[in-house]
């Protein structure tokens, strides 16, 4: 839970957190010779160190650039007047 409210607060030690969890959980794998349990943790795991090694602290801002969702509420708008009599 740790992990998921630091990623949802854009913080970079959620990935640590989830880690942290996922190592726990492959050696309680491990102790309940789960293997099932090991090899979900384990890529897991893989996806979460390769999250805190690619993050980027502030993700790039283009000139002029607009937001997916901006767009998509743009197009709407666009729609709706057009349908207008």
């Amino acid at each position: 839970m740790l992990s998921s409210y630091y990623l949802g607060k854009k913080c970079k030690r959620g990935f640590l957190f989830g880690i942290a969890g996922n190592l726990a959980f492959v050696v309680f794998g491990i102790m309940a010779e789960s293997a099932a349990n090991v090899v979900a943790n384990g890529s897991y795991l893989i996806l979460n160190a390769r999250g805190w090694w690619k993050w980027k602290e502030k993700p790039p801002v283009f000139e002029g650039a607009e937001s997916p969702a901006a767009q998509a509420a743009r197009e709407k708008r666009a729609r709706l007047a057009a349908a207008r009599p």
